[in-house]
C-alpha cells in the first residue's frame, strides 16, 4: 500500500507521450531530483518515485489540447475510485504542479502557490509548473520555495502513514 504523496502533473509532453504510462519521466523528473539534491542511478524518474506517487490530469498529450478541465476532472474522479480501499480511508497528500492540475483536483484559481487545501482526507497544494517557461522561475527564492512545499509534502505524508499505523 502505497501512502506517498502524489505529484500530479498536467499531460505528458508532446515528446514524452511514448512514456504516458511513467508520468512525469524526463525533465519534469530530473528537474525534482535536482531540486531536491536527490542522488539518481540512471533515470531520475526511478528515484522520484521512490518519493511520489505521480500522475497527470489527462493520461496521453493528444487529449490535452486544447485543455479541457472537465475532462481532467473526471481522470481525477476515476483515479480517486479506482484506488485500493485501505487507500481511500488514509489522508491523501497531493501535489498540483500548475493552475490547470490543481483544477483538476478543485482548487480555485486564485489560491497562492503553496497554500494547502485541507478538506477531508484530501490535503492538496499547487505548486508552480516544473516548466522552463514559467516565470516564476525567474524570481528570486523561487527554487527554495518550492523545495520546501515539496519536501512538506513529503513530511505531511510521513505524519499521515504514522497515523495510518496507530489506529
Amino acid at each position: 500500500m502505497s501512502r506517498l504523496p502524489l505529484l500530479l502533473g498536467e499531460a505528458p509532453s508532446e515528446r514524452g507521450d511514448r512514456y504516458h504510462a511513467f508520468p512525469l519521466s524526463g525533465a519534469p523528473a530530473e528537474f525534482i531530483c535536482k531540486l531536491m539534491e536527490w542522488e539518481t542511478e540512471g533515470p531520475a524518474y526511478w528515484t522520484l518515485i521512490e518519493h511520489f506517487e505521480t500522475l497527470n490530469a489527462i493520461e496521453r498529450y493528444r487529449d490535452a489540447y486544447p485543455w479541457s478541465k472537465p475532462r481532467a476532472q473526471e481522470r481525477w474522479t476515476r483515479w480517486l475510485l479506482t484506488r485500493p480501499e485501505e487507500e481511500q480511508r488514509l489522508p491523501l497528500i497531493v501535489v498540483c504542479l500548475g493552475q490547470r492540475a490543481a483544477g483538476a483536483v478543485g482548487l480555485r484559481d486564485d489560491k497562492p502557490y503553496g497554500e494547502w487545501l485541507e478538506a477531508g482526507l484530501l490535503q492538496a497544494v499547487c505548486v508552480p509548473h516544473p516548466s522552463g517557461r514559467n516565470r516564476f522561475w525567474n524570481t528570486s527564492g523561487a527554487r527554495e520555495s518550492m523545495r520546501s512545499w515539496l519536501e512538506e509534502a513529503i513530511a505531511r505524508a510521513e505524519a499521515a502513514r504514522w497515523k495510518g499505523t496507530v489506529a
